[in-house]
Order: C-alpha cells, then structure tokens, then sequence
C-alpha cells in the first residue's frame, strides 16, 4: 500500500547503515513512495536478517557510495549508529547532499504529536513507565524510540491504521544529532552526565546532541528538566516553551 505523502513521494533517498532503524526508515520512506537505495558497509553476509526484512521496493548498494553517488540523492538518512562524523559524510554534506537522522525522516510524514524524553540515565524506565500512565489513561499511544522499536516502524505502522497518536519517544544523543526541524510538543531531559565520548569530541558536544530535544519549540509546548542539575535549568531558561 501507497502512502500519499508528498515530503518523500518521488524523493531518492539513501538510507545509511541497515540495524533495526534502518530497515524501518528503509520502509516508511519506500511506503510513502520514495526511490530508496539502503547501504552499509559490513559484508552482506552479516547483514543477512536486515536484509530480509527489506521490501522489494528497496534497493542494496553495499560499501561506502562515493561523494558523485551522495548528490544524486535528495536526502541522505543516517541510522542512530552511523558516526555522522566520517570523512565521506562530512565531505558530501559540505557539497550540499541533504543529511538528516531516523526519526527526523519519520516526524517528515508523522500524524500525531511527540512526547520524547532523553538523559544519561533512567530515559527507557521513564519512558515506559509514562507510556503505561498514559495508555491506562485511555490516550492512544505508541511507546518507541530507543526504547526498542524506530520510530520509523511505529509512524508506518500508525500510518496504515489511519491513527494519529502520541508517540512516547525514548531518544537518545545518536538520534537527536540527526535532527533540523524535528519537534517535541513534551520533550523531558532526566539529567546528562559524561558519556559516549568515544563518539562525541567533549562533553560539551554530548550535552548539546542531548539539548537538541527542545529544538523548534515554543510557547504552546513544554520542557520537564531536571531542576536539580543547574546547567540543565540554565539552559531552561533560554527555552521559547513552558
């Protein structure tokens, strides 16, 4: 089945590094009629099970696509574990390529709105513990994210039902560094503590990736922060939101 989405109906899209979000946002994209090309540099052979969750409709490229290959596309979608930091990604975004992350290709054709909660610690427990007070609450929801299922797979999902839920979205730094005009209408930071610096150049680096959950919000959304962690309020008070 077809999705009328015009964001992504007819776009080329090439969808970097095929784990669980992936293959999802290899999906979404290829159901709301995008021509979707999924690479990764691993042998095939270690990427048989992705590969068989792939549609028909998705083409294999395996290996690193040259910077010619990069621009025939109109967008380029980073998996959260794809380092945006490469010399071939750096270098194609330099000459105008498009580069976004998962979950900001998903909130493109979402219907619904996003609660999305991150922090060092505690973001998986409070994010189902959230989605049960919610469900229990009669609100239809979908609890996804990093806490287990893309968020790619749960827009497609709600899409097929004709459903237009609250997406209680567990985030984690990977996936807010992707994101550009991605939008919480609740976004909650627990707390942000020293971690994955092997991915990250400083702290400093790690806590902005993580700050970026209350990006493009204003007034008529709301920040839950850590009131005990004093860079966090800080930070609080140049939000736009309540």
């Amino acid at each position: 089945m077809k999705l009328s989405k015009p964001e992504l109906d007819g776009k080329k899209i090439l969808v970097v590094g095929l784990a669980r979000s992936g293959t999802a946002a290899a999906e979404l994209a290829a159901a709301c009629g995008a021509l979707v090309t999924v690479t990764d540099t691993r042998p095939a052979g270690d990427l048989s099970a992705s590969l068989e969750r792939l549609s028909g409709k998705v083409r294999v490229s395996l290996g690193k696509p040259s910077l010619e290959e990069c621009l025939e596309y109109d967008l380029l979608v980073l998996s959260p574990g794809v380092r945006p930091r490469q010399d071939w990604i750096e270098k194609a975004a330099s000459a105008g390529a498009r580069v976004i992350g998962e979950v900001e290709m998903a909130s493109m054709v979402m219907e619904g709105s996003i609660l999305g909660i991150t922090g060092t610690n505690g973001k998986t427990t409070t994010t189902l513990l959230t989605g049960a007070i919610l469900e229990a609450s009669g609100i239809d929801i979908e609890v996804t994210g990093n806490v287990g299922t893309a968020l790619s797979e749960s827009v497609l999902k709600s899409l097929l039902e004709k459903r237009r839920p609250l997406f209680v979205t567990e985030l984690s730094s990977f996936q807010l560094e992707g994101t550009r005009d991605f939008k919480c209408g609740i976004a909650a930071i627990l707390n942000c503590t020293p971690d994955h610096l092997d991915r990250y150049p400083d702290f400093k680096s790690y806590r902005d990736a993580k700050l970026r959950i209350f990006l493009n919000q204003d007034e008529e959304d709301f920040a839950v922060v850590n009131a005990g962690d004093n860079y966090l309020i800080k930070e609080a008070g140049k939000l736009n939101s309540q």
